[in-house]
């Protein structure tokens, strides 16, 4: 089976109109079709372009104006599936992972098990979307920092306001119900902390170095990694007892430990004058 979609001839061209995912299209049970090919017929053309398509392939249509036909078979399913994933995402912050049915996730957001599985096939796909979900919308978050801060002792204090936000809402076992029930989830996470997370901390100490804040003689790719392994710690239950600390102190130490190990003198007595205007209950993180 086809979908032929049609549009007129004049239409300019543009990248990233619109995205047609072909897992939606393939499923017949929201659908009821199953094309294994999409032609593009353009009116006034001689021939047509014709893909060869795969389940799960993503893939773009470049005009400027949506085609309605698009429109009505992409945006529910793509809105639908956005909804899922912000409602999982924030129940398995606020439950932890393993102690969350399908049945409770789906009560929880008020639609039907049925509903839930047009959009995954099971719990550990609904987990390791949830993750991918949540990674690109810390990615994002990460940039409006970066973009948004003075300098990079300013972006720092910004993103432990942004990372205790998270801390607080965060189940203590979600990284441990990862790790230990849904490896395919926890190295999506691991992955991103090794490349992106550890990526934005060099690019953060290379800007750190050239404001003169932080200094001249660090290695980089060390005090990165470094950095990356005591976030790491912050979550070790042997070291800091959830009965005995709280997760955002213990962050906000951290964060501290590591601006100051780094820091020029200029940088030092930046911390400091920013530091002056905290009191005891951290209200960077407030």
């Amino acid at each position: 089976m086809s979908l032929m979609l049609s549009m007129p001839s004049n239409v300019e061209v543009r990248k990233d109109s619109c995205v047609l995912r072909v897992a939606m299209l393939s499923g017949s049970r929201w659908f009821g079709l199953n094309p294994d090919r999409v032609v593009f017929h353009i009116q006034g053309q001689k021939s047509d372009q014709t893909m060869k398509l795969k389940p799960q392939e993503t893939f773009n249509i470049f005009f400027v104006s949506i085609v309605y036909s698009v429109s009505i078979f992409a945006h529910p399913m793509e809105e639908k599936e956005q909804s899922i994933l912000d409602q999982a995402t924030a129940l398995f912050m606020q439950y932890g992972v393993k102690s969350l049915t399908m049945d409770d996730l789906a009560r929880q957001m008020g639609i039907s098990k049925k509903t839930l599985y047009q959009v995954v096939s099971d719990k550990a796909e609904l987990v390791a979307n949830a993750i991918q979900h949540y990674i690109d919308t810390d990615r994002k978050e990460l940039e409006l920092l970066h973009e948004k801060s003075e300098n990079a002792v300013e972006e720092m204090f910004l993103i432990a306001q942004r990372v205790s936000e998270h801390l607080r809402a965060m189940h203590p076992s979600i990284l441990y119900d990862l790790e230990k029930y849904y490896p395919k989830a926890f190295r999506l996470f691991e992955e991103y902390k090794l490349k992106i997370i550890m990526a934005c901390v060099a690019r953060n100490i290379e800007d750190g170095i050239a404001q003169g804040l932080y200094r001249a003689n660090l290695n980089i790719p060390i005090v990165a990694g470094l950095y990356i392994g005591r976030m790491d710690v912050i979550f070790d239950q042997r070291l800091f007892p959830l009965s005995e600390y709280n997760i955002t102190d213990v962050y906000f130490e951290a964060i501290r430990y590591h601006i100051r190990g780094i820091a020029s003198e200029k940088g030092s007595q930046y911390l400091k004058r920013k530091l002056k205007k905290m009191d005891q209950k951290h209200p960077i993180f407030q």
